[in-house]
C-alpha cells in the first residue's frame, strides 16, 4: 500500500487500488507530516495535530481525539516500529516557540505530553534515531561480535546496547544532540555542535545496515555508531 500526504488530504492507496481519502477540516492545510510503517501524524495549520494507525485489517484510523499545540510546527518525525511492536511510542515535535517537545503515542496517554526543551535558537528540523553500538540483537537487542571483530579484540565479546538519540537542528547551524529514555521519553544529556551558517536539515539513513543521522547544513555530517561510542564526521 501507498500514504500519499498533500496539503488537502491524506490520500491511502490500497494494495488491490482501493484509495481512501481523509480531507483535511475547511480553511486548514496539512502544514508538515511524520510516517512509518504504520503510524502517521500531521500537523494542521495553527499547531493541530491529527494522529492515525493502521489497525491489524489494514484500516488507517484516525485517533478520535486531536491535540492542539498553540502554535505552529515546524519539523515532526516518528521513529520505525519496533520489532515485535504494534507501534512507535514518541512522536517528536519542533515547534515556533523556540522549543521541541515529545508527545506520547500509547494508547493509554495518547498525544499526551511526556517533555519538552527550550531551544536557543528556532528550530529548523528534528530526527529521532535508534543507535546501536557493537552489534544489533533483534530479539534481546544482544549480540556478540563476529569472529573478525573478536579477532582484533583480541577475542573479546561485546553486548551491543540501544540509544535513543534525538537530533535538533536549528535555523543558525547548531545541531543539538540529546537521549531519550525509551520508557519516560525524558531528553537528558543535550549536546551541541555548530555545523556551519545555515539552517541544519536532518535525515534518517542506513550506513552498512545501521542507522544513521545526516544533518545537512554548510556541509553534510554524518552521526554514526562505532563499537561503543558515537561519531559525528563530516
Amino acid at each position: 500500500a501507498l500514504v500519499q500526504i498533500y496539503p488537502a488530504g491524506i490520500r491511502y492507496i490500497k494494495a488491490d487500488g482501493r484509495v481512501n481519502e481523509w480531507k483535511a477540516p475547511a480553511k486548514r492545510l496539512i502544514k508538515c507530516s511524520a510516517v512509518n510503517e504504520r503510524q502517521i501524524a500531521i500537523s494542521l495549520s495553527g499547531g493541530v495535530i491529527v494522529y492515525f494507525e493502521m489497525d491489524p485489517s489494514g484500516q488507517l484510523e484516525e485517533y478520535t481525539e486531536r491535540k492542539e499545540m498553540r502554535c505552529d510546527v515546524i519539523s515532526m518525525h516518528l521513529g520505525p516500529v519496533p520489532k515485535g511492536k504494534q507501534r512507535n511510542p514518541f512522536l517528536a515535535l519542533a515547534l515556533s516557540d523556540q522549543t521541541v517537545r515529545v508527545i506520547s503515542l500509547d494508547p493509554n496517554d495518547c498525544l499526551q505530553p511526556r517533555t519538552m526543551q527550550a531551544l536557543p535558537a528556532l528550530p529548523e528540523s528534528v530526527c529521532i534515531v535508534e543507535f546501536s553500538f557493537a552489534g544489533e540483537d533483534p530479539e534481546n537487542n544482544k549480540m556478540k561480535l563476529t569472529p573478525e571483530e573478536q579477532l582484533k579484540m583480541g577475542g573479546a565479546t561485546i553486548e551491543a546496547h540501544i540509544d535513543l538519540i534525538l537530533h535538533i537542528g536549528l535555523v543558525n547551524g547548531v545541531l543539538l544532540r540529546a537521549t531519550l529514555d525509551p520508557i519516560t521519553g525524558e531528553i537528558t544529556d543535550t549536546r551541541t555542535r555548530y555545523l556551519g551558517p545555515r539552517a541544519v536539515s536532518l535525515h534518517r539513513v542506513q550506513i552498512a545496515n545501521k542507522n544513521a543521522c545526516l544533518a545537512v547544513s554548510t556541509r553534510s555530517w554524518l552521526a554514526y555508531p562505532y563499537q561503543t561510542r558515537l561519531h559525528l564526521t563530516s
